[in-house]
């Protein structure tokens, strides 16, 4: 392991001949092995001493797809897809602003952008323990981008651009409401 560096020279260590005292791992003999790696083992014994490969043992890896924020981007952006949704349909059969575009569609139209993002967390491997972030959509992209966030700890900006993009829908909601 130190010498794969999975153990840096800092880690404290012990064994036995110790006693009650960690050290860190340079000052014992994991330091020397640095650079050497053991020999294979022989033939027969690499056969026994493995247990048998099963899913349940060396547990499911999905394959890996590279990170992408594109579904991220579009739900962060949804909220101007809506207005112009709502001036499309406003201009072309008339009616009151926000009667366009059914309200149930401000609420179903981000769960397939949402189920696309996560499953991208997913295997892209930036969420490994698949901690729910769907459900948060119900409450509102607010809570879904918070959760996003707490789970990546990779950037706040898609709850920001949701933010500003919902402002702008509302403005633009009013501003059809008055004129």
């Amino acid at each position: 392991m130190f010498a794969n560096r999975l153990l840096s020279a800092e880690t404290r260590v012990w064994t036995t001949a110790f006693g009650n005292e960690w050290r860190s791992a340079s000052q014992t003999t994991l330091a020397k092995s640095a650079g050497v790696m053991p020999p294979p083992l022989p033939a027969a014994s690499a056969t026994t001493a493995q247990p048998p490969q099963t899913q349940a043992a060396t547990g499911y890896s999905p394959p890996y797809v590279p990170p992408s924020d594109v579904w991220a981007y579009l739900l962060a952006f949804s909220p101007l897809v809506f207005v112009v949704l709502e001036v499309v349909l406003y201009k072309q059969f008339g009616g009151k602003p926000g009667d366009a575009v059914p309200a149930i569609l401000y609420w179903l139209g981000p769960l397939p952008l949402v189920w696309a993002d996560a499953r991208n967390l997913y295997l892209s491997r930036r969420n490994p323990q698949k901690r729910e972030v769907m459900p948060f959509v119900l409450l509102t992209p607010f809570a879904y981008f918070w959760r996003r966030w707490a789970i990546t700890r990779t950037s706040i900006k898609f709850l920001w651009i949701w933010i500003a993009c919902f402002v702008a829908y509302a403005v633009a909601m009013a501003a059809l409401s008055d004129g």
